[in-house]
C-alpha cells in the first residue's frame, strides 16, 4: 500500500488562526455596527411622527462592548422603554380603538440589507486580504 504524505499543515493552520483573528477585529466589529447603523437610520426615516417623537427616538443601534465568538457585535432595534408602542404601529391592532398598521421597520431593513451587507463583507474581505499578506 503506498504512503500519502501530508505537506504544509502547520502553514495552513497558522493561515486559519489569522483568519480567525481577522473576523475578531475591532475594525470588523465596527462595521457591523456601521450596517447596524444604516438599518437604523432608515427605520427612523421610514417612523411615523407621533405627538412625542418617541417612537422614532425609539430606534437605536448600539455597539457591544465586549464580544466573545458567537456573539453579535451590533443591535439595532427598538428601545421599548422609549417607545412601548412601535409593534403597535408596525403591525397594527384591534384595540378599543383598531389601527392600520404602518410598517417602518422591516421595510427599512428590506430596503437596506444589501448595503448593510456589503459593507460587512468588504470588511471581512479587507481582514483577511491584510492577515494573509502578513
Amino acid at each position: 500500500m503506498p504512503k500519502l504524505r501530508v505537506t504544509g499543515l502547520n502553514e495552513l493552520n497558522a493561515k486559519f488562526s489569522a483568519l480567525s483573528k481577522a473576523v475578531d477585529s475591532d475594525e470588523l466589529q465596527e462595521r457591523i455596527f456601521q450596517a447596524a447603523k444604516i438599518i437604523g437610520d432608515e427605520a427612523i426615516r421610514r417612523a411615523p411622527r407621533g405627538e412625542t417623537g418617541n417612537l422614532k427616538s425609539s430606534i437605536v443601534a448600539k455597539k457591544f462592548k465586549k464580544v466573545r465568538p458567537g456573539q453579535p457585535a451590533a443591535f439595532v432595534g427598538i428601545d421599548y422603554s422609549v417607545g412601548p408602542h412601535a409593534h403597535l404601529v408596525e403591525f397594527g391592532h384591534g384595540g378599543p380603538q383598531p389601527a392600520p398598521a404602518h410598517p417602518f421597520f422591516r421595510p427599512a431593513w428590506d430596503s437596506k440589507k444589501k448595503e448593510a451587507e456589503k459593507i460587512i463583507v468588504d470588511g471581512v474581505a479587507k481582514q483577511v486580504e491584510s492577515e494573509a499578506r502578513k
